[in-house]
């Protein structure tokens, strides 16, 4: 969201609605509560925030810490609201857990802590699944949830049992961590096992250990979640309830490489003929996707997410007469 005429100046809002209303009503911004605004950090370089994805994330987890108190504050009081249902007014306690958050898959991932990485060294490509990249095309899909449970203990392991301390200051806010590992090491000093010199290399190897298994076999940074503590309902966490972005994926991703698998390797003669069967007119168009092109049915570029979705219902359509069946038949042909 611009703050200024030439947008150079941006801040991210973070609103949340009731899942009781219906879609017109939540997409309608008179519903929205806005909880705050997270300024814009990566007025850094792109090659520094590359270089240290880890502060990136954990600086803008900790500017939605402070936005999301109310919210942890209101879901553990539960205080009593009057409201009128029908003809009666009575008093109910108000229980709010997070149903679904919404965005784009980049800002999802960031929210899940999640290692942003599609290529094949990928261990995760899901948030709410454990599949990595080889197994992405497998069917049928079997999902293992991901161990968000897990995940926050080694986060906190990885960040240390020190990481909130301040030297000096017998009031600072110190890891959960602490008091079992000083009894662990207390316990280790009294066997002799290790000794009192050795402390700080076994603490350090200790988080390097819970920061490899966090990158490389979990896919996530190690940071401390913004939406931990958050009440997401019965056995639901933010890895389950950042929902897939549609336009990305579906729209302007699978749809859009169907779409360029089956008209690509058409010549222009074929694209021509096809571009005559796909003029339309129909009285009940506001009931389907858009399927008007400007450009004529085969092209490919400058088309919107909405248009990509026309296009595929269109040749879905031809698909059943017997003159799509005729153009379309070279690209059903294995031997083609």
């Amino acid at each position: 969201t611009g703050t200024d005429g030439i947008q150079k100046s941006a801040m991210e809002p973070l609103v949340c609605t009731s899942a009781n209303l219906k879609q017109s009503c939540r997409n309608d911004a008179k519903n929205w509560i806005v909880l705050g605004f997270v300024p814009n950090l990566e007025l850094t370089s792109s090659a520094t925030r590359r270089n240290n994805p880890v502060d990136s994330a954990a600086d803008y987890h900790h500017c939605l810490s402070v936005l999301l108190e109310p919210l942890k504050q209101l879901q553990k009081e539960m205080p009593v609201m009057s409201i009128r249902r029908g003809r009666f007014l009575r008093d109910y306690h108000i229980i709010a857990p997070v149903a679904t958050i919404i965005g784009d898959n980049q800002a999802l991932d960031k929210l899940c802590g999640k290692i942003s990485n599609k290529t094949s060294s990928s261990v995760r490509m899901s948030r709410r699944c454990l599949t990595p990249y080889g197994e992405s095309d497998t069917i049928p899909h079997v999902c293992r949830r991901f161990p968000s449970n897990i995940c926050q203990k080694l986060s906190m392991a990885a960040l240390g049992v020190m990481y909130k301390g301040c030297v000096g200051q017998a009031e600072s806010l110190v890891s959960p961590n602490l008091c079992g590992w000083e009894a662990f090491m207390e316990e280790q000093a009294s066997n002799k096992s290790i000794r009192p010199d050795d402390w700080t290399a076994i603490r350090e190897a200790r988080e390097r250990l819970a920061r490899s298994v966090l990158r490389e076999c979990l896919g996530s940074h190690a940071m401390e979640n913004a939406f931990d503590g958050v009440d997401f309902g019965h056995d639901s966490s933010v890895h389950t309830a950042t929902m897939t972005d549609i336009m990305h994926t579906l729209e302007e991703g699978i749809f859009k490489y169907i779409i360029g698998i089956l008209l690509d390797p058409m010549s222009d003669t074929e694209k021509s003929k096809l571009d005559g069967l796909g003029k339309n007119r129909s009285g009940e168009r506001e009931q389907y996707p858009r399927v008007n092109f400007t450009r004529g049915f085969s092209s490919l570029s400058h088309l919107s997410a909405d248009e990509r979705v026309g296009q595929l219902f269109v040749i879905s359509i031809l698909l059943r007469t017997q003159d799509g069946k005729s153009l379309f038949s070279n690209r059903f042909d294995p031997d083609s």
